[in-house]
C-alpha cells in the first residue's frame, strides 16, 4: 500500500504509513530484513521530503542493523549506504558523501560491472558532487560517461537519459562553454516537446536557461 501511495505521487501518506509500520516492525521484529526494507523505504521518502535529519538518523540505523543481519558486502547493506551518501550530499556535506559514493561505486563496479544502473547511479553521484565541489571538468567527465551508458542501453528519448543530458547542459554553462550549453537544451527542449508535449515539468527550466545563455552570447 505504501508503494500505490508512492507510486501516485501521495507521498506524505506514504510516509506517514512506513512510519507505522516501521514503528510495529521495531516493536516486533526489528531485525527483520521486512523490517529493514521498510525503514530504508522510510529514510528515502523522507529525503524526497526534504526531512534530512530524520532521513539520516534513519537510514544509519539500518545500514547498522543490515550489516549485522545481511554482512557489509550485501547489495541492500550497500543500497542503504548509498542512500546516506545521498542525504549527505543534501546537507551540503559533500567530503562524506563523496566517500561513501567512491565505495559503492568500486563494490558495484566490481559487482556487476561499469553499465549496470547501480554502478551509473554511483557513478552519477560521484560527479553531481564533484560539480558541487567546483571540480567542473571531472565532473562533466563522468556525467557524459553514464550519459553514453544509458543513451546505449535506454535510448535517446527515455527519461532518465534526458535527465541525465539536462546534467551535461547544467555544467557546460557553468563552465562557460555556452555554444554547447546551448545546443544541448535546445536539443532536450525539442525531444521534450515531441515525447511528452508543452506541459512537461522540465520544460520552464530549460528555457530559462535558454534565454540567459542567448542573452550572454548576443552580450559578447
Amino acid at each position: 500500500m505504501a508503494l500505490l501511495y508512492h507510486g501516485i505521487g501521495q507521498l506524505d501518506m506514504a510516509t506517514k504509513l512506513l512510519k507505522e509500520l516501521y514503528s510495529s516492525a521495531n516493536k516486533s521484529q526489528p531485525n527483520d530484513i521486512m523490517a529493514l526494507m521498510i525503514g530504508h523505504n522510510l529514510s528515502f521518502n523522507l529525503y524526497l521530503q526534504g526531512n534530512l535529519d530524520e532521513a539520516f538518523d534513519i537510514a544509519t540505523d539500518v545500514f547498522n542493523r543490515r550489516q549485522q543481519v545481511l554482512g557489509p558486502d550485501h547489495q541492500q547493506t550497500f543500497s542503504t549506504w548509498n542512500l546516506l551518501g545521498k542525504v549527505l550530499r543534501s546537507q551540503g556535506k559533500h567530503e562524506e558523501a563523496l566517500v561513501i559514493h567512491q565505495k559503492t561505486y568500486q563494490k558495484f563496479l566490481k559487482q556487476y560491472g561499469p553499465d549496470h544502473r547501480y554502478t551509473l547511479t554511483s557513478k552519477m553521484a560521484m560527479s553531481l558532487i564533484w560539480s558541487a565541489m567546483g571540480r567542473k571538468e571531472e565532473a562533466l567527465l563522468g556525467i557524459k560517461q553514464v550519459l553514453e551508458c544509458r543513451m546505449k542501453h535506454l535510448g535517446l528519448f527515455n527519461h532518465k537519459t534526458l535527465e541525465i543530458r539536462l546534467e551535461v547542459a547544467k555544467v557546460l554553462e557553468e563552465i562557460q562553454r555556452l555554444v554547447e550549453a546551448l545546443q544541448n537544451f535546445e536539443e532536450i527542449e525539442g525531444v521534450i516537446i515531441t515525447q511528452f508535449g508543452e506541459s512537461h515539468k522540465d520544460l520552464p527550466e530549460i528555457r530559462k536557461h535558454i534565454a540567459k545563455i542567448k542573452a550572454e552570447l548576443e552580450s559578447v
